[in-house]
């Protein structure tokens, strides 16, 4: 049977190469773009922001070649992030001054330096770690990341638990972003070629893999080196941006954020992994400005979402939301006020005093929503499925004011909640928590799941049938 038989599109090597030439081309025309219009006039808040959120993309980008495209589970990642920061920091504290190079120059010398160190770092430990698998490999990895923070931390030279301060700050925010781009299509690339099939076999079936010849040891401690020198890439930039580097800012929380910016992006997913580090980094800036929320708001939401959690996966496969009835015409009238709710959020969060990227990231994401539940060609069960996330989190809310009230009269819970209030910015990995359960519970794939975020995955949100790509040589 003949390719074309299939419906497949073949492309060949001169068109591959035009549109890796355009992308090319497109790529430095927004960074050109960003660097000379939108940076100078955007504050240094949201410089900042913008910097962090690639910064942390990147290093969701380089776990996801691990996690997510090969099938490991490793969730030390912040230690490679910290190799590639302390080496360029000690570099350029005592070798920036013997050499006369341009900031740039250096700083690109720098990145390359983060990346071999922690590259070799990745070998080191990886090649005797990755012949481990699941549990036992992440308990390693978990290890090998405090351990590193402990050697820092006792090492005089390098800044010991004060920290380092690095003389030279010198990263453009241009800079980071072109870092993103380039761990973005270094993972989509190697995808696209043999040796990516030999990671999704990996990931797909070890043993299998093993038994059609795949070097399955090999293949991980490969992914493992890649995912490494790019993390100590971002931590070059990081170390240059910050102009001060501690062992706080690579604790083992930094390891579990990024692993939580994986999971909810979609384990395998290269664009979805970088949506979600980007937008996840901006979240507690968001939270920063609204109210203090009283302990006892806050742990009797908890305790009612745990409650509601438990029956909402049976309750949502006893609805049959896929067919006209009358649940679903109730659920759909939910979700349209839910919209209607959306929309005025997005015009809403333009009157407020807020970073403009947070401003801009929210406006996207909302837009992003109504455009994926109101134009695709399954608007009604979509809309139906959002009315009953709407009536989950109604429900909660409503259950959570009797708990409210039964821990006011509690004596334990009087003693310890009595007066207490949380800053909504600070409640970051608490709303992690609770929205990666409730990402395992409706969708443990994640958001875009094995998925890449493209125009090809966009046209099939509105009905196209994706065209399969065949490439002659």
């Amino acid at each position: 049977m003949s390719v074309a038989a299939l419906g497949t599109k073949q492309t060949s090597v001169p068109q591959i190469l035009l549109v890796r030439l355009i992308s090319l081309v497109a790529c430095f025309v927004f960074l050109w773009l960003f660097h000379t219009q939108l940076s100078p006039r955007l504050g240094d808040l949201d410089n900042r922001l913008i910097v962090l959120s690639a910064l942390f993309a990147t290093l969701s980008v380089s776990l996801n070649l691990i996690n997510g495209i090969t099938g490991q589970f490793s969730i030390g990642h912040a230690a490679f992030y910290q190799i590639g920061a302390y080496t360029t920091a000690y570099l350029t504290i005592h070798y920036h001054n013997l050499f006369a190079l341009e900031n740039w120059l250096w700083l690109t010398l720098m990145i390359l330096c983060g990346a071999v160190a922690a590259g070799i770092a990745g070998f080191i430990v990886g090649l005797p770690s990755l012949r481990l698998r699941g549990d036992y490999l992440a308990v390693a990895t978990l290890g090998f990341g405090e351990i590193v923070r402990i050697v820092i931390q006792n090492q005089n030279a390098l800044g010991g638990a004060y920290g380092l301060s690095v003389p030279l700050k010198i990263t453009p925010v241009w800079f980071v972003l072109l870092l993103l781009i380039f761990s973005i299509a270094v993972s989509r690339n190697l995808l696209k070629t043999a040796h990516g099939l030999q990671f999704l076999a990996v990931r797909e079936d070890e043993l299998a893999a093993s038994a059609m010849g795949v070097n399955t040891t090999k293949t991980k401690v490969t992914a493992f080196v890649i995912g490494a020198a790019i993390a100590g890439m971002a931590g070059a930039l990081f170390s240059h941006y910050e102009g001060f580097i501690t062992i706080n800012n690579f604790k083992m929380d930094q390891s579990f954020l990024i692993l939580a910016m994986v999971v909810i992006g979609g384990t395998g997913s290269i664009t979805g992994a970088a949506m979600a580090g980007f937008f996840l980094t901006l979240l507690p800036e968001s939270l920063r400005d609204l109210p203090k929320i009283p302990a006892y708001s806050f742990f009797a939401f908890i305790i009612a979402a745990v409650i509601i959690l438990l029956f909402t996966p049976k309750i949502f496969r006893s609805f049959r939301l896929e067919r006209a009835s009358l649940q679903q015409t109730l659920l759909c009238i939910i979700g349209f006020i839910g919209l209607i709710g959306a929309a005025y959020t997005a015009y809403w969060i333009w009157t407020q005093h807020i970073p403009k990227i947070s401003q801009i990231s929210i406006t996207l994401a909302l837009i992003g929503l109504l455009a994926a539940l109101l134009f695709t060609r399954r608007r009604v069960p979509n809309i139906a499925v959002f009315g009953f996330i709407l009536s989950v989190i109604a429900i909660i809310c409503l259950l959570s004011l009797p708990i409210k009230n039964l821990l006011t009269q509690i004596p334990f819970t009087i003693e310890l909640f009595s007066g207490v209030e949380y800053e909504a910015g600070k409640l970051r990995f608490p709303f992690f928590a609770v929205l990666l359960v409730v990402m395992m519970l409706s969708r443990p794939q994640g958001i875009f799941g094995h998925h890449e975020f493209s125009w090809s995955w966009v046209k099939g949100l509105f009905g196209h049938k994706k065209e399969t790509a065949v490439i002659t040589v």
